[in-house]
């Protein structure tokens, strides 16, 4: 459920772009302007249980699992995570219901008072860098 003041996140890095921190680096810069310069107070989202890369890069960020719930596993990659046995680690984040192949999602959110708390845990200044000028 999403509260006044609040949105949903979603996104999406191809693959050529994965493992060098720039999902991070972005949603960084992007929850200081949306608490910050927008007024925000809380920020949701949902993820696939199989998407530990995500699952870590929102938790390192403040972010809180609030609940699960499970959706239609519509990707066609979802269906070799569910049977292929190289993936089988992933067999728990899967169940059927009826015909159905249903895939487990996190629902987590980040409130601005945890942003800054975070931010200021850490001592680092999350706003953007100012322009160099000569």
């Amino acid at each position: 459920m999403v509260c006044p003041q609040s949105a949903r996140l979603g996104i999406t890095l191809g693959a050529d772009h994965l493992s060098q921190g720039l999902g991070t680096e972005a949603l960084r810069l992007f929850l200081d302007h949306y608490f910050e310069r927008m007024g925000f107070a809380r920020l949701d989202l949902d993820v696939a249980t199989t998407n530990l890369r995500a699952i870590r890069c929102y938790l390192s960020l403040g972010f809180r699992e609030t609940s699960r719930h499970w959706e239609i596993a519509c990707h066609p990659s979802y269906r070799a995570l569910a049977l292929e046995a190289q993936y089988r680690h992933f067999r728990g984040c899967f169940r059927r219901q009826g015909t159905a192949l249903e895939v487990q999602f996190l629902d987590m959110a980040l409130t601005k008072a945890d942003w800054r708390q975070r931010t200021a845990d850490a001592g680092t200044d999350t706003r953007s860098p100012q322009p160099f000028v000569a």
